[in-house]
């Protein structure tokens, strides 16, 4: 098998991407055993006992496989849709790029960093805090943390030298249009032929922010609702965690329902009893 692979790039660069496509895929094999190998010690005797054997990459392919069997129809539906959203996106990316600024090394990577973009997406709202709630996300569930945000990458890095800087600058691109594509599918844009419920005090919303860090989706919690002349709630009052002062009033678009202490999570990829 080693034979087969494309041989390491001698760079900082190189090493940073092979290492960040292992880290990626460590996560998610390491931390589904058992909650013993959050230890670091465990982690690592695993890795060594799954280095040893020649068919890690198959070992691999199945333990993903077993987290993705889908047995009902419905939440088949819902996880086809999020898999086409990520396909548009990635394919109209992928295809923009000339055929010198994808190689081998550069697809792994960046694919790694699909990943994780993907499992970072929020499924619910923690409510340890009721003036802070955080998102909870896949990546969560999987690794028993959260990550902290990535650097700043711009337009120019995806001719630099180092190829861990042009995907960086890719993942950075493929973040901007997954999170426009994801908000957009929280509040599809249909004709209502029954009423739903406005947003109201107490709601916990996901804010469409400009200049959000890759994979940071902050929420916010409706201390009071702004009505219009139809009686239909247009505006939002939110509450801006740790200074616990209120926000200039936003418009309802720019805060999509994502779970509360008085409504569902209309996430369609969770459920929630309240």
């Amino acid at each position: 098998m080693a034979e087969n692979l494309p041989k390491l790039q001698a760079s900082r660069g190189g090493y940073r991407s092979h290492l960040t496509q292992t880290l990626k895929k460590a996560d998610i094999i390491l931390n589904r055993e058992s909650p013993t190998e959050v230890n670091l010690i465990s982690m690592k005797n695993i890795l060594e006992q799954l280095l040893r054997k020649k068919n890690i990459l198959r070992e691999i392919d199945e333990k993903i496989a077993t987290l993705l069997e889908r047995p009902d129809d419905i939440e088949k539906e819902i996880f086809d849709s999020k898999i086409g959203i990520i396909r548009r996106v990635l394919d109209a990316m992928l295809a923009e790029l000339r055929p010198r600024q994808l190689t081998h090394e550069i697809l792994s990577t960046f694919m790694a960093e699909a990943t994780a973009i993907v499992n970072a997406r929020p499924i619910a709202a923690l409510l340890s805090d009721i003036n802070d709630p955080q998102p909870l996300s896949p990546a969560m569930l999987l690794t028993i943390k959260s990550r902290p945000p990535p650097g700043n990458f711009l337009s120019p890095d995806l001719y630099a030298n180092r190829c861990w800087r042009r995907v960086q600058y890719l993942a950075d691109q493929l973040w901007l249009q997954w999170r426009r594509e994801y908000l957009q599918n929280l509040q599809p844009r249909r004709k209502w032929y029954d009423a739903r419920r406005d947003l109201a005090p107490g709601d916990v919303v996901l804010m469409k922010e400009d200049g959000q860090n890759r994979s940071d989706w902050p929420m916010r919690r409706v201390t009071k609702a702004i009505k219009s002349a139809d009686d239909k709630v247009r505006k939002v009052s939110l509450r801006i965690a740790r200074v616990l002062r209120e926000s200039v009033p936003t418009p309802h678009q720019r805060a999509h329902p994502a779970g509360s202490s008085r409504g569902p999570v209309t996430d369609p990829s969770t459920t929630a009893e309240n």
